[in-house]
This record gives C-alpha cells, structure tokens and sequence, in this order.
C-alpha cells in the first residue's frame, strides 16, 4: 500500500515538472499576453489591422482572378461555339471506349 502512494507520489512530481518543462503550463487564452510597452502595443496593433487589410483586400484580387479565369473560359467556349454553329449538334461517340468505359459483354 505505502509503495502504491509512493509511486503515485513520483508520477504525479514527474507529471507536472514535464508541464512546467515544456511551457504546458502557462495561461494562452487570448493567444498573447500584453506587454507593458505601449508603443509595442500600438505598433502590433496597427500591424494586426494592416494585415488584416492586406488578406482582405487579396482576398478580393482572387475572387477578381478567379471570375476572370471562368469569364474567359466561357468566353472561349462560346468562341468554339459560334465557329460550330450553334444548330449544329455535337458528334456522338463512336464507341463507348469514348466514354472511358469498356463494353460489356452481350
């Protein structure tokens, strides 16, 4: 019995100096702690708003990037289109090899 509570006596030291080792143990509910330094505080705060712009406004350009990537698609297709006539019906496959799939045998 006196070795059991020894033993748990030991896991418990070992456990809580491993959290104290690998900085477990300290209190990260906000992500950052301020510091003292107002003008470290001003500048990071600023940085952060500044940041926060910068993904806004890229995120904006990839819409822009992407919307103008599909308009020129389709208008390439449309291109393609207006060359075939737009009356004129697509060939159909000559086999279903066309497909990607094999024929099942009858």
């Amino acid at each position: 019995m006196m070795m059991i509570l020894l033993l748990g006596i030991i896991v418990f030291f070992l456990v809580q100096f491993s959290k104290k080792k690998n900085g477990t143990c300290r209190h990260r509910s906000s992500g950052h702690s301020p510091s003292e330094n107002t003008a470290f505080e001003a500048y990071r705060s600023e940085t952060l708003k500044r940041m926060e712009d910068e993904q806004a406004a890229f995120r904006g350009f990839m819409e822009n990037l992407r919307a103008a990537k599909d308009k020129a698609e389709f208008d390439q297709f449309m291109d393609k289109q207006e060359a075939r006539g737009f009356d004129e019906v697509p060939p159909a496959p000559k086999s279903n090899a066309d497909f990607g799939t094999t024929p099942k045998p009858a």
